[in-house]
Parts: structure tokens; sequence; C-alpha cells
């Protein structure tokens, strides 16, 4: 039970993670225009 909830609190970190990046390129696309 603990492991998946490990894994749960993982996964969840990752996406928060790749939305940042995304967001964070998003960013500097707009800053050249």
């Amino acid at each position: 039970m603990g492991d998946k909830k490990m894994i749960i609190f993982y996964e969840t970190l990752s996406v928060r993670k790749q939305k940042r990046m995304k967001n964070y390129h998003y960013d500097i696309i707009q800053q050249q225009k």
C-alpha cells in the first residue's frame, strides 16, 4: 500500500514538472516574437 502511494506521488510530481517545462518553453517562445 505504501509503495503504491509513493508511485502515485512520484507520477504526479513528474507530470507537474512536465507541465512546468512546457510553460517555461512557451514563455521563451513568446518572448522571442
